[in-house]
């Protein structure tokens, strides 16, 4: 079973809160679901569960003021019993320990004339929650990103954007004593739009920064 509930409060024409609670479940790598044999060792594979269980719950509010502020903030939480990780050597995902994570993210978008102002936060901790001596860190699991940006599309066609992306620095292996860089990536969009024809010019990592994307 899957049971779910949430309940939503309107505080006034433009805003409101809300509470979601339920449990749930997410899909492992389906080839784990079928294998036989192990493709690194040649010997035979243990075959995982098709679906984990899972247990979140949201509070929130948001609010669109005006026409031109678009602000909502939320505290979630969410427990899962195997966590899914991506395996970069073998380039798979495998199942391993229990989880428990809880965040907030804060989206806000403001209009003015023309333009549009944006900003996301999502701040998160993550661990696992059995007793192993390797850790309770979960590898890759990032604990801050932040999004930033500009754009603005005017009624002559003319489009365009300038936006920022932080990826903070996360851990690499479960006792946390090796860890990836951060990384920041600022990007630029400039077009025209008239009729059936949009041309556009697109300039990813715009100062040529060298992160690591991928650790």
């Amino acid at each position: 079973m899957a049971p779910k509930l949430s309940v939503v409060y309107a505080l006034n024409a433009d805003s409101e809160m809300y509470l979601s609670a339920g449990r749930g479940f997410h899909s492992n790598d389906a080839r784990g679901t079928t294998i036989r044999i192990d493709p690194n060792t040649g010997l035979p594979a243990e075959r995982v569960d098709p679906l984990v269980a899972s247990t979140g719950a949201e509070l929130g509010f948001r609010t669109f003021w005006n026409e031109k502020l678009n602000l909502s903030a939320s505290l979630w939480y969410l427990e899962l019993d195997s966590e899914l990780l991506f395996v970069g050597d073998a380039g798979i995902t495998e199942p391993s320990r229990p989880s428990r994570r809880y965040g907030i993210e804060l989206p806000i978008y403001y209009r003015f004339g023309n333009w549009v102002v944006d900003f996301e936060l999502g701040l998160t901790n993550s661990r696992y929650v059995d007793d192993d001596p390797a850790g309770d860190e979960i590898p890759g699991s990032i604990e801050r990103v932040i999004a930033a940006g500009i754009a603005a599309q005017y009624p002559s066609g003319v489009y365009g954007s300038l936006r920022a992306r932080y990826f903070g620095d996360r851990p690499l292996i479960e006792d946390g004593s090796v860890r990836s860089e951060s990384s920041t990536v600022l990007s630029l969009l400039l077009g025209h739009r008239r009729d059936s024809i949009d041309f556009r010019v697109e300039v990813l990592n715009l100062l040529d920064a060298e992160d690591q994307d991928i650790a």
